[in-house]
């Protein structure tokens, strides 16, 4: 039998060409239902980003405390709106941010009440100061309370005083600056309190309503979200 060469070098070539297709072809990778927790743009100062099934959400509590819902098509923003401890007041939805249910660390649950529905999902903060945002006390409230009005202004009651000042916090540290207190004549206290506790350098972990504080004394604080 005669062979066409021509015929026969084609369909080599036909073969080698579905050959090295076949190998440089990818697997194709599962989707995720992990929520992809993002801002939608990078050049916006957002310093909460959350999602669920088919819905999104980013806060910018610095631009007038601007919030943006997005669900499907629908598009809700607000701003003026005031928080504290994880939950929004004077708003016209329902939100409540907690450092529990999400299987990612430093993630945070979102519950969403709108419209008749509750809407669940996780998100972050991107701008680690606002986990801090609100009031946090001992568990006694006449040991006093501390509140974190801003990312960078607090005040409180330490038991005995009164106190303001400024902090910074950064990474997992809270550095207090410029703390002045009020003069009063104080029992002097063995236990750890707002007083010691707020003076210098101190780390800081969040879990849940709780706020440790540590000092480099070992000195060990356990505030509860003031409600």
């Amino acid at each position: 039998m005669k062979i066409n060469l021509t015929s026969f070098i084609c369909t080599c070539i036909i073969v080698l060409m579905v050959l090295d297709g076949c190998k440089n072809t990818k697997k194709q990778e599962p989707v995720s239902n992990t929520p992809i927790l993002q801002p939608e743009s990078t050049t916006s100062n957002i310093d909460f980003v959350a999602s669920g099934k088919n819905w999104s959400l980013t806060i910018d509590f610095d631009n007038e405390s601007t919030l943006i819902f997005k669900e499907d098509t629908s598009v809700f923003q607000t701003s003026n709106f005031q928080f504290n401890n994880g939950k929004t007041i004077n708003l016209d939805m329902g939100l409540a941010i907690e450092n529990k249910g999400c299987d990612v660390e430093d993630f945070y649950s979102v519950t969403i009440l709108k419209g008749g529905k509750t809407l669940k999902g996780c998100g972050h903060f991107t701008n680690p100061a606002y986990e801090l945002l609100g009031q946090w006390s001992p568990e006694s409230k006449a040991d006093g309370v501390i509140d974190f009005m801003s990312t960078v202004k607090i005040k409180g009651f330490d038991g005995c005083n009164q106190f303001f000042g400024h902090y910074q916090a950064s990474g997992d540290l809270i550095d207090f600056q410029a703390i002045s207190r009020t003069k009063k004549a104080c029992p002097t206290s063995e236990k750890p309190n707002l007083e010691s506790l707020t003076s210098d350098f101190i780390a800081y972990k969040i879990r849940s309503d709780s706020l440790w504080l540590s000092n480099e004394k070992s000195e060990l604080l356990l505030l509860r979200a003031y409600e």
